[in-house]
């Protein structure tokens, strides 16, 4: 992740994921989504989500990647409304 990042002058990341082999890419990323996965074991806490760098969606699957960006993109005020 960091070396695609850094091919586009090092942009913020966001990394979505829900499961164990997901974590790392989670804990590296500026902003970490863990996405609900009711088939699978829930993550266990991560350090990110203390200070809020990773949360955690309600919904599953598409729904909760949608809902996830969304939120990100708006409360980092680049949401344009129409």
């Amino acid at each position: 992740m960091a070396d695609i990042a850094a091919s586009y002058g090092t942009p913020e990341t966001v990394a979505l994921g829900d499961a164990p082999n997901d974590v790392e890419m989670l804990e590296t990323a500026d902003h970490g989504v863990i996405i609900a996965n009711p088939s699978g074991r829930p993550l266990p806490p991560l350090a990110g989500e203390t200070g809020g760098r990773i949360c955690r969606s309600e919904k599953p699957g598409p729904a909760g990647w949608n809902t996830e960006i969304l939120r990100l993109l708006s409360t980092k005020g680049l949401l344009i409304q129409e």
